[in-house]
């Protein structure tokens, strides 16, 4: 699971690991624990520091730039392995 932007959504995979018994109900219960945990802390970064799937301060010009050129280089770059 993680978190999608521009629209903001949330993205679920769900794979045979995840349909073996017992995975449901401690999903169940790891997402309710998250979600009183996140209700609750709304000051400061997430305790892990990560900001996967996001741009730290938010979208920036500087950041669409910097996102943009490393795209189009990794595109390239691919592109030019099938010709």
């Amino acid at each position: 699971m993680n978190g999608q932007q521009y629209p903001d959504a949330i993205h679920m995979a769900v794979t045979r690991p995840q349909s073996q018994e017992g995975v449901v109900e401690r999903f169940t219960t790891d997402l309710a624990d998250a979600v009183d945990y996140a209700a609750g802390e709304h000051d400061g970064p997430p305790k892990s520091g990560a900001i996967y799937g996001g741009v730290a301060g938010g979208m920036t010009d500087e950041a669409d730039e910097f996102i943009r050129a490393i795209m189009a280089d990794m595109m390239d770059k691919h592109q030019g392995l099938l010709l």
